[in-house]
Order: structure tokens, then sequence, then C-alpha cells
């Protein structure tokens, strides 16, 4: 088991984007175009990708875990990305390319894209360097053109994207 793999252990599901305190936050889990994007403009700097494990299983099914980094290397998200391989070229490497996050490559792609949540948690945040905490997490399916959706999960670092709850009254 991979370091990344180990630190992104299974949420309990089934948290509403809406329960959590933070406008940021719901906004980040509801939004359905570019997380990256989302991460940058609060953030106010381009993020980096580091790509921590990339596979092919068979040929055409992807396994990638990645992780948004700023350029100092605060760790601001961990990404898995699993399915099948697009067959658009172009599409493929996109995805698979080293250098730039998903959100910004696709885009540059003129690729439409489209995410439908599946769920939201918290979980355990453990990244090198970090205070720990609970963590903000999502689960998606990204819908590119006319490719098969990839089946996407992030989990913040809650430095940057608060974990709190709202309080029933």
């Amino acid at each position: 088991m991979s370091a990344i793999s180990a630190a992104v252990a299974r949420p309990s599901l089934g948290i509403p984007a809406e329960e959590f305190g933070d406008p940021f936050t719901r906004r980040l889990l509801l939004h359905g175009g570019s997380t990256t994007a989302q991460l940058e403009q609060r953030l106010g700097a381009l993020l980096e990708v580091r790509v921590c494990e990339q596979h092919l299983l068979k040929g055409t099914r992807l396994v990638r875990r990645t992780e948004l980094v700023l350029p100092g290397g605060l760790v601001v998200s961990r990404n898995l990305v699993t399915g099948q391989l697009p067959g658009d070229p172009s599409l493929a490497a996109a995805i698979t390319g080293p250098q730039v996050p998903l959100g910004r490559a696709v885009a540059a792609c003129g690729t439409g894209q489209r995410r439908e949540l599946l769920w939201c948690a918290l979980g355990d945040w453990d990244a090198p360097g970090s205070q720990g905490g609970q963590a903000v997490c999502r689960g998606y399916m990204l819908w590119l053109a006319a490719e098969e959706p990839l089946y996407v999960e992030e989990w913040f670092n809650p430095a940057v994207v608060p974990a709190t709850l709202e309080r029933a009254s």
C-alpha cells in the first residue's frame, strides 16, 4: 500500500454538502466545474500537480493518485481518478499528464465537462507536514464529452477547506 493509499482511508459516507458550515466548503462540494479553478481562486495561486501513482490496468483502465500542491509544497488536496482511459488521444494525454492539474488540462482541451456528486464526507487528513485532523472529501463521476465517465475522489487539506459542520438547531 502506498503512502497516499494509507493516508486516504475510506470515510464514513453520507454528509450532505449543505451541512458543512463554511460557505466556501459548500460551494466547492456542490460546484459542477473545475475543482482546481475553485481552489486556485481561493488561494490566489496556481496549483501544481504531483503524480504519486499512475497505472493502466489491461492497457486502458486508469488508476491515478495525485496531490495538488502550492509552489511552496503545501498539499492542498489528494485525489484519486479511476476509469476507462478516454479514446480521444489529446484528452487521454491531458488526464494522464504529469505536469498540469486535471481540471486545467481538460479545460485546455476545450472538452465539455460535468461532475455528478455521489457523496460527501469527513475523513482523516495526515499528509506529511500537516497538522492532521478531519478533512472534507467527496466522490463524483466526471463526464467528459462523449467519453465513459471517470470516478474521482478528492480529499481537501482542512487548513484550506474548513471541515466544520453546522450545528443542528
